[in-house]
C-alpha cells in the first residue's frame, strides 16, 4: 500500500537521500565532469582514468579533465531501459608498453551475446583507439531476459583474465558445467584456457569439457563486481541477491556458491555449498539494500587514508546509495559514505583516494579524500556533496527503487549513535 507523505516529510526525506556524507576529516568532490550511464572504471599507470558507459563509449579523464573525444565507441546491444551494454573494463598488465584495454559488452551480432574485445591506442600512449577490436571471448547467446549479465573483468597477479558472468535469469545455468552463465571464468590474456583451471566443482559430479574448461567457480546469480586484493590476490565476489540477501563471497577455485533459484541467496549452512563471508538483507538491520555493486580493497601503493583503513574492503549498494567497509580479518562492518547517487563501481586511485562512479542523479566520478587528521573515530559529519538519486534502472540489476525509507532509517540510526556518543 502506497504511503502519502506530507510536504514536510518529503522535504526531510529529500535532504536525507540527496546528501552525500562521509566520516569526519573526509570530503567528497566530483571528479572530471559529467559521465552519463557509467558502469566501470580502470586506472592507467600514467594516471589516466578510463570510464566505460552502458552505451558502449570508453571515456578518459586526464589530469582531472574529461576529454571531449571518446577513446573508443563500441557497437553494443542496449535496448532502452535494459542493462545490456558495456559492463566491464580492465587494462592489460603490460599496459605501459602495449596500451591494451579490454572491454566486456553485449554484442548485437550475429545474435545478442556478451563478449570481450581488446582495444589498442592509435599511437603509443594515445587518448584515442585505432578503431580495431580484437576478439578475446564470445559467450553463449543470451535469452530473452535482459538482466543478470555480470560483466566484471580483471587481471590477477597470476597474469590470467578473470570474468564474472551472470545467469541470464536462468538459475539452472549456475549449476551446469555446460554453460558459462552464473560463473567466474579464467582465461589467458589471448582468450585461450589455462591448463591449471579446476576440473571438479563442489556438488557437481561431472567435469567441464571444451570451452567450459574456462569455468573457475560456480553457483552465482549475478556477480556484478569482484575485487582482487593487491599483495594477496584474494578475491571477493559481490553477488546480487534475489529477494532477501546481498552477498560477498570469498573467491576460491572449484567452489560452488549455492545459487539454485528461489530463496537460495544468502547463507544456508548446506554442504557442499560455500556460504558468503558477509551478507546484508533487504530489510531489518543496517546495512541494508537491494543491489550490491562496487567493491575494492584498500591497499594502495601510496596511502592517503588513516592506517586503520588499510586492508579493508569497500563495497557499495546501488539502491540504498551507501559505501561501507568490511574488515576481512574480523568480519566487522562499518558505515563510510551515505547518500551516494547509484554507485556502480569503486576504485582506489594512484593518490590513495577512493573513487566511485555514480549512475544516478549528477552522474559521473566522485573522489572521497582524507583531508584532516582530527577526529579519526569514524563518526559521520555534515553534507559534503549533493546529488539527485532518481532511479534510471541501470547496472545489470533488477528491482531497483529509490528506497527512501531505507536511507532514512540509516540516517536516523546514525544520528542516534552520534547523540549517544556526544
Amino acid at each position: 500500500m502506497a504511503r502519502i507523505l506530507t510536504a514536510a516529510a518529503v522535504l526531510v526525506l529529500a535532504t536525507t537521500v540527496h546528501a552525500q556524507n562521509a566520516p569526519s576529516g573526509f570530503t567528497i568532490d566530483a571528479y572530471g565532469g559529467s559521465v552519463s550511464d557509467g558502469t566501470t572504471m580502470a586506472w592507467a599507470p600514467d594516471g589516466r582514468l578510463f570510464v566505460g558507459t552502458l552505451t558502449g563509449s570508453v571515456r578518459i579523464i586526464k589530469g582531472g579533465v574529461l576529454l571531449d573525444m571518446p577513446f573508443h565507441q563500441a557497437t553494443v546491444d542496449h535496448p532502452a531501459t535494459t542493462v545490456r551494454g558495456l559492463l566491464g573494463m580492465c587494462l592489460d598488465p603490460n599496459f605501459a608498453s602495449n596500451g591494451y584495454v579490454y572491454i566486456y559488452f553485449t554484442n548485437p551480432s550475429p545474435a545478442s551475446h556478451n563478449c570481450i574485445r581488446r582495444l589498442q591506442p592509435s599511437s603509443p600512449g594515445g587518448d584515442v583507439s585505432d578503431g580495431s577490436e580484437t576478439a578475446i571471448l564470445d559467450l553463449e547467446n543470451l535469452g530473452s531476459d535482459t538482466m543478470h549479465n555480470g560483466g566484471c573483468i580483471q587481471f590477477a597477479a597470476d597474469g590470467k583474465l578473470y570474468v564474472a558472468v551472470g545467469d541470464n535469469a536462468v538459475s539452472a545455468f549456475a549449476q551446469s558445467l555446460t554453460s558459462r552463465f552464473g560463473k567466474i571464468l579464467r582465461y589467458n590474456a589471448d582468450g585461450s584456457i589455462p591448463g591449471d583451471n579446476p576440473s571438479s566443482f563442489a556438488g557437481i559430479s561431472e567435469s567441464p569439457m571444451g570451452e567450459f574448461r574456462s569455468i573457475w567457480a560456480v553457483g552465482l546469480r549475478n556477480p556484478y563486481r569482484f575485487a582482487l586484493q593487491p599483495g594477496t590476490n584474494r578475491m571477493f565476489i559481490n553477488d546480487v541477491g534475489a529477494d532477501t540477501w546481498e552477498e560477498i563471497d570469498d573467491g576460491v577455485p572449484g567452489r560452488n556458491y549455492g545459487w539454485v533459484g528461489g530463496d537460495t541467496d544468502g547463507a544456508r549452512g548446506m554442504a557442499p555449498f560455500t556460504d558468503p563471508i558477509f551478507q546484508y538483507g533487504h530489510s531489518g538491520t543496517v546495512p541494508m539494500g537491494k543491489a550490491i555493486t562496487g567493491g575494492v580493497f584498500y591497499n594502495p601503493s601510496s596511502s592517503q587514508f588513516p592506517s586503520s583503513y588499510l586492508g579493508l574492503y569497500f563495497f557499495s549498494d546501488y539502491a540504498t546509495g551507501f559505501i561501507d567497509t568490511l574488515d576481512p580479518a574480523s568480519g566487522g562492518v562499518a558505515e563510510f559514505v551515505t547518500g551516494a547517487s547509484g554507485p556502480v563501481d569503486l576504485q582506489v586511485g594512484p593518490d590513495g583516494a577512493l573513487y566511485y562512479l555514480a549512475d544516478k542523479g549528477s552522474q559521473g566520478v566522485y573522489r572521497v579524500s582524507y583531508v584532516a587528521r582530527a577526529n579519526e573515530s569514524g563518526s559521520t559529519s555534515g553534507i559534503q556533496q549533493s546529488g539527485d538519486t532518481s532511479n534510471n534502472g541501470k547496472c545489470g540489476i533488477s528491482g531497483f527503487e529509490p528506497l527512501v525509507p531505507l536511507a532514512l532509517l540509516r540516517y536516523v540510526q546514525r544520528r542516534r549513535r552520534e547523540s549517544l556518543a556526544a
